[in-house]
């Protein structure tokens, strides 16, 4: 060896060796072609259906150490133009215009501990449910925040509703899913029984004990209530008649693996919120899959295991989720808009 030291030789140049250098900028094109992710490989951007959320601005509060502390609910009451916020971390309410400026906030005092669902009604009167020692309790307040009353919810057997979730419809009716037996009990404002709906009649014992239910909206004359441990989302009349469900259990663009939430855009789309593929899924008035936005990230536009959802009256969407403390206000990415079909046509 005389002291020298042989190199290897790599075996790739080998193979290219007498190649000319187009024929190596071919192959190497190839080459990285190869290493791309599947889903953009021969196709243009434009007809992609997962894309990242188009984000528009984060709310904030003023002052460094006044921020939301796991945000456990997001309303938006159209007609008032404001964004009411449950914030559990410092047990109060707090409320944005549609702008993302503050206005103001209430606490829950001795009332509540934890509050969670939120609603507020034609008069401006708001619906928090509240945790206390003896459960989830519906309190109402104000338009100012001031506490007015407690009000008390039974089934028709006298036995108390466990509060599962709460929405309310724009005919001021509050829809409550009852986890005890799983079923929707519907009140008028002032806490009276109006019907009640049973849920899932046709399931065995052993599928309701392992299903969860997500939030429940009431939005445009349906309610929408997602099935996380099923992958899809139930939709109902007001009336309880069953509709259709939308949405099938998976993993891959178009899915569902664990849907929330759910939320209408002011022109009919369904947004559906899933909380482990980190995104919104979007279906047209047909309720037709027409794309997705979003997906796991931490910069702006990208979501960690969210759990809120609401649209306000100009079709904006906020986004929350307890990671980080953040709710997103993002846009409908119009590459989603533009494949909507005409309602009661067909998706393409």
């Amino acid at each position: 060896m005389n002291g020298s030291v042989k190199r290897h030789t790599p075996a790739y140049p080998l193979l290219l060796r007498g190649l000319s250098p187009l024929t190596h900028l071919i192959l190497l094109a190839l080459m990285i072609t190869s290493l791309l992710p599947a889903r953009t490989r021969g196709q243009d951007s434009s007809n992609l259906l997962a894309v990242k959320a188009e984000f528009v601005r984060e709310f904030s509060l003023p002052g460094r150490n006044n921020q939301l502390l796991r945000p456990a609910a997001i309303h938006i009451d159209r007609k008032f133009n404001e964004v009411l916020v449950s914030d559990p971390g410092h047990n109060r309410i707090v409320i944005f215009d549609d702008n993302g400026v503050y206005r103001f906030e209430f606490s829950g005092g001795e009332v509540f501990s934890t509050p969670g669902d939120l609603g507020v009604d034609s008069e401006g009167q708001i619906y928090v449910v509240g945790s206390t020692r003896a459960g989830k309790r519906l309190f109402v307040f104000d338009f100012d925040g001031i506490y007015l009353q407690e009000l008390e919810l039974f089934t028709s057997d006298g036995k108390r509703v466990d509060i599962g979730s709460m929405t309310l419809s724009e005919q001021d009716e509050l829809f409550v899913y009852n986890a005890n037996q799983p079923g929707i009990t519907v009140f008028s404002p002032d806490g009276e029984l109006l019907r009640e709906i049973a849920l899932f009649e046709e399931l065995s014992e052993r599928t309701l004990n392992e299903m969860i239910a997500g939030t429940l909206t009431a939005a445009q004359g349906k309610l929408f209530l997602p099935l996380p441990s099923m992958g899809m989302v139930n939709l109902y009349s007001f009336e309880g008649e069953f509709l259709q469900s939308v949405g099938y259990k998976g993993s891959r663009v178009g899915e569902m693996s664990f849907p929330v939430r759910a939320a209408l855009t002011p022109d009919g789309l369904l947004l559906v919120l899933d909380k482990h593929r980190h995104n919104v899924l979007c279906f047209d008035q047909n309720y037709q899959f027409i794309g997705e936005f979003g997906g796991r990230g931490f910069n702006p536009g990208w979501f960690y295991h969210p759990n809120l959802l609401d649209v306000d009256a100009g079709g904006q969407i906020y986004v929350g989720q307890i990671f980080s403390n953040r709710i997103q206000v993002c846009h409908l990415p119009q590459v989603i808009s533009d494949r909507r079909s005409p309602i009661g046509g067909n998706s393409d």
